[in-house]
């Protein structure tokens, strides 16, 4: 996308022109060494592509298959993720998995969907058989007790995030004696 091989190969050797040369590595002012350090550049993008064709979607695949398999167990389960387009991804892989479940995608940029959870997973909800995947936009500020498992599809860089995210579930006024929180194992 962006055609960056393609625009690295047209300007290689074409330094930009600056005024600050004397303090700029040799690759920005010398055209071949620029040439040089553009093809490097235009390897490692190739090196890149030739890593992303190799990759399966076998780890997502997994996350499905274990929320589906949790709504055999939770009427109603919470994933959190950071990543957006992971949301979206594994809302197709979950519906190909089973097409009977709900599966709504709640990030901070939809607020359509945003309510639907809180609706769905309030504690006065009479839903069943759905799944939440959610952005950190809801991870804050949200009670969705109803719930009573909670997984976190990717490990969250601070302790604070984790918190907050089973914060949604495990909550005072739960129906459940217990919640069942799932964590990545990298």
């Amino acid at each position: 996308t962006g055609r960056i091989i393609s625009k690295l190969n047209e300007c290689a050797g074409k330094p930009p022109r600056s005024s600050l040369e004397m303090y700029l590595p040799e690759w920005l002012i010398d055209p071949e060494s620029h040439r040089i350090a553009i093809k490097e550049e235009v390897n490692r993008y190739r090196k890149i592509l030739e890593l992303v064709d190799n990759l399966s979607d076998q780890r997502e695949e997994k996350k499905s298959k274990l929320l589906v398999e949790l709504l055999k167990k939770h009427a109603l389960i919470i994933a959190f993720d950071s990543c957006l387009i992971s949301l979206e991804y594994l809302k197709n892989l979950i519906s190909k998995e089973d097409n009977t479940c709900k599966v709504i995608v709640a990030t901070g940029q939809n607020n359509k969907e945003r309510d639907k959870v809180n609706k769905f997973f309030s504690i006065d909800s009479n839903e069943t058989n759905t799944i939440a995947l959610c952005s950190d936009a809801m991870s804050e500020g949200l009670n969705l007790q109803k719930a009573s498992s909670v997984v976190l599809l990717d490990m969250p860089s601070v302790i604070r995030v984790a918190e907050q995210r089973v914060g949604r579930v495990d909550r005072m006024n739960s129906p459940h004696k217990s919640i069942e929180v799932w964590w990545p194992e990298d």
